[in-house]
């Protein structure tokens, strides 16, 4: 029998595989043996194991977006609205952005994934977590840690697990997630349906960038912002030279227009999104990514 510190580090090695790449469970059941491993140590479930950044402060104010004097909200409709999915539909075909409220509202994740929940389902599995407050600064750093020691934050670390393919590592929890309909489109093959997780405290930023694919992106808890703006106006975000060219160099949370006066000719769209509620972002659009509490989070990319 092994003892504890055995099973750790073999499970450390699984996952540290896991994460380097897209295992072929037929040949190795990586996945399989990893969570064989796992559930021969001990659970962590209580609160004391939670840093206060991933807590809820309901006597607090969640931080907002600033209005801009170029800002405008984001088109939204109600997923009990008649014609929504049909709104939903056309925003896709015409590459617009549309938040969808309560769209993902009865998915099991949204319900029942709190930051204790998956402590006990993840304690002792090991992720890359981003060290800083955003990747486009200097001292941005990653490493690899377990979810326990994340969660708790010993160190006082601004922390982020971010874009991560978690259930490509720990498929059982997929089972809580339900795609939304909109991301198959003739196809019924998830497998053309990349998912990342996104889990972090309050005040975690994804500055503003591209992504490559279409995203539906789904609150499952807490409360994030988003500002976006058209790929249209490209040059007028000021995007970085070299591998950052998918970022911009303007800090749209306050804008210096001194530095980046074109800034403040676009068009910029807003939204609040809330657990439970979908945000769909086209292909190349620019988005902003704070989150205003502790959140987690889901974005499926789809063609």
């Amino acid at each position: 029998m092994f003892k504890q510190n055995n099973y750790e580090k073999a499970l450390r090695i699984a996952d540290k595989g896991l994460c380097m790449g897209r295992i072929d469970e037929s040949s190795a059941p990586l996945r399989q043996l990893a969570w064989m491993i796992h559930e021969q140590l001990p659970s962590t479930s209580s609160e004391n194991a939670i840093h206060p950044g991933f807590c809820f402060n309901k006597t607090s104010h969640s931080p907002v977006l600033v209005p801009l004097p170029n800002s405008f909200p984001i088109e939204e409709c109600h997923d009990d609205d008649e014609c929504c999915f049909e709104r939903i539909v056309s925003a896709v075909n015409n590459e617009t952005p549309i938040l969808i409220r309560k769209h993902a509202s009865n998915m099991p994740a949204v319900q029942k994934w709190t930051f204790p929940f998956l402590l006990q389902q993840l304690h002792s599995r090991t992720f890359p977590v981003e060290i800083g407050t955003k990747y486009s600064d200097e001292d941005w750093s990653q490493k690899m840690m377990t979810f326990r020691n994340f969660i708790l934050n010993s160190e006082n670390e601004q922390l982020y697990l971010a874009q991560h393919r978690l259930f490509d590592q720990v498929p059982h929890l997929k089972h809580d997630v339900c795609i939304p309909d909109v991301c198959f489109g003739e196809s019924t093959n998830d497998e053309n349906v990349d998912m990342n997780m996104w889990i972090g405290p309050s005040n975690t930023v994804s500055p503003l960038h591209t992504d490559p694919r279409k995203n539906m992106f789904v609150q499952i808890h807490g409360t994030k912002l988003f500002r976006m703006v058209s790929p249209n106006d490209t040059e007028s975000v000021y995007p970085f030279d070299g591998m950052l060219s998918n970022t911009s160099q303007v800090d749209v949370d306050n804008p210096d227009l001194s530095e980046f006066p074109n800034f403040s000719k676009v068009r910029v769209l807003d939204a609040v999104v809330n657990a439970g509620d979908a945000l769909f972002i086209p292909e190349k659009w620019w988005h902003f990514v704070r989150s205003a509490t502790p959140s987690i989070s889901i974005s499926f990319w789809f063609d």
